[in-house]
């Protein structure tokens, strides 16, 4: 079978992008990534991933307001904190300041969820990043709870989890039965972040990574913090966006037994770079 997630998967695929900075949200909108805005997650995240050679945000609330003067077409979007007390009064604040799209990180439980959805009471769009082990066990009962609208894996939480590389989730039967879920009450799945297509710097080609979501049928992610390195100014942004999704185009029309091939392959080279340490 060709096309496992439809004819031009990449030219609809929808790309968010954590930016405080005015001008480079200008260029992200005029690159097509559909959604932009702040990473406000502070709550317990450092302590997670204390080990990991991962991007702590230093954004604040505030910057939702500089951001969305210069959006025109593009969602502003935020990431805000995993569930605390004050969660209600967070939720209410970044809708003033404008925000769209909302996702809520590291939950447990239906009753985080719930609660999340309460307050938001459809005054932006919902997202659900999982990345507990509980929450991705109880998917079935996440998916089915009035009011998600979306539902993204964060792998950098997820495998710590689990134990594993975030690539090794990716690869994994998990991440196949959290897609089925997902699809299977009608919601929209992504996971992950997509690096630059020309970046050999990557200790796992990024090519691989644009195979796996047509394999799991999910048509959207983040743009990696990488995408811009190691010169922001010398970076086309719109040149390598478009690249991205001719290339997954690409990898859409493959036969699933090509891309369970860029499966494998990803899991070998995934399994080499735990092994270097």
């Amino acid at each position: 079978m060709t096309g496992v997630s439809g004819e031009g998967l990449g030219d609809r695929f929808v790309l968010t992008m954590f930016t405080n900075d005015p001008a480079l949200a200008q260029k992200a909108e005029a690159a097509g990534i559909a959604r932009i805005g702040p990473d406000l997650e502070r709550i317990g995240k450092a302590a997670r991933q204390q080990n990991l050679d991962t991007w702590q945000s230093t954004h604040v609330e505030a910057d939702l307001a500089r951001v969305a003067p210069v959006l025109k077409r593009s969602e502003l979007f935020v990431r805000i904190n995993s569930p605390h007390p004050g969660q209600g009064d967070e939720i209410d604040r970044v809708i003033a300041l404008g925000a769209k799209t909302i996702m809520l990180p590291f939950f447990d439980t239906g009753d985080d969820v719930r609660a999340f959805i309460d307050r938001v009471a459809g005054r932006a769009r919902t997202v659900l990043l999982v990345e507990t082990a509980r929450s991705a066990t109880d998917i079935d009962d996440i998916v089915a709870i009035a009011g998600v609208d979306e539902i993204h894996v964060g792998l950098n939480d997820l495998r710590l989890s689990l134990g594993i590389s975030g690539f090794e989730v990716m690869a994994s039967p998990l991440l196949v039965r959290i897609s089925e879920a997902v699809r299977q009450v009608g919601l929209p799945f992504g996971f992950g972040r997509i690096g630059r297509p020309d970046d050999d710097s990557l200790p796992v080609a990024p090519d691989l990574v644009y195979a796996q979501y047509p394999r799991l049928k999910a048509d959207r992610a983040f743009v990696s913090r990488y995408f811009m390195l190691p010169d922001p100014d010398r970076v086309d942004l719109s040149a390598s966006i478009a690249r991205f999704r001719t290339r997954m185009n690409e990898w859409a029309a493959r036969d699933e037994d090509v891309l369970e091939a860029a499966r494998i392959a990803l899991l070998d080279a995934a399994i080499r770079v735990k092994a270097k340490g």
